[in-house]
């Protein structure tokens, strides 16, 4: 399920349970062990996704057989005509005029609104496609906690899932700028503990929590980093005017 349908989908849910809890699709029950009942909720994730990508397939097969089979339908209604109108001319017409016979369908009004379906068609799977980059590319930013973190962007920004989602699927890259998810994760650097006194001018480094800040955090604490806690305060920080000031100056 999308991201974008906060409406749809309860967080609280614990979806494993339900799946594998009696009478559910991998009632644990059914298997020798727990390692024998996730190899079967992968092997049915992998057959899931095979069998989309088969009928994505069979839709453009359909797409084509379906424009093959117009164009045909096109010829034989001419040649209908056509036929009908010698047959009428050669009984009751001994003279060369020739009256004529209005179609009952235009074919190039067919033509036209066939164009105009596939061009919708093409551009819904487009705005999917872009849907789906910008949702990628906030799991992967914020992995489990995405749907937390983008609930709280979008009211920070003052958007309704619909509003983002429209967004999303027309400009992915305004979408992906608006959620922060092309700014630099930073680098925090901690004051080092001191147990005496300094009798110089020494002052202890203050947090700065910035680009270079959250960078160090990703590599060095990936757990803390995707928590919700820290997700959070990313997304404050990164409104900072300095956030990749530090950043940029590390690059040149």
């Amino acid at each position: 399920m999308s991201l974008f349908d906060q409406e749809e989908f309860d967080e609280n849910k614990d979806y494993l349970t339900e799946l594998t809890g009696p009478g559910g699709k991998f009632d644990r029950t059914k298997y020798t062990s727990e390692q024998d009942m996730y190899k079967a909720i992968a092997k049915g994730k992998v057959f899931a996704d095979k069998t989309l990508d088969h009928k994505l397939q069979e839709f453009d097969e359909l797409r084509e057989d379906f424009i093959k089979a117009n164009a045909n339908a096109n010829a034989a209604t001419k040649y209908e005509e056509l036929k009908a109108l010698l047959e009428k001319r050669s009984e009751t017409d001994d003279t060369t005029k020739v009256v004529p016979v209005e179609p009952a369908l235009d074919p190039v009004q067919i033509n036209a609104l066939l164009d105009t379906k596939l061009a919708q068609l093409e551009l819904k799977k487009k705005e999917e496609t872009n849907l789906n980059a910008v949702e990628t590319r906030l799991r992967e930013r914020y992995g489990e906690n995405a749907n937390t973190v983008l609930r709280n962007k979008m009211n920070s920004l003052g958007m309704s899932a619909d509003d983002l989602k429209f967004l999303a699927r027309r400009s992915p890259e305004v979408a992906i700028n608006a959620l922060g998810l092309n700014a630099q994760p930073q680098e925090t650097y901690q004051p080092q503990p001191t147990s005496t006194m300094r009798s110089d001018n020494f002052s202890p480094q203050v947090d700065i929590r910035d680009a270079i800040y959250y960078e160090k955090m990703r590599k060095e604490k990936p757990k803390e980093y995707f928590s919700e806690k820290v997700s959070i305060q990313r997304l404050k920080d990164m409104d900072s005017p300095d956030f990749l000031k530090r950043y940029r100056e590390r690059s040149t």
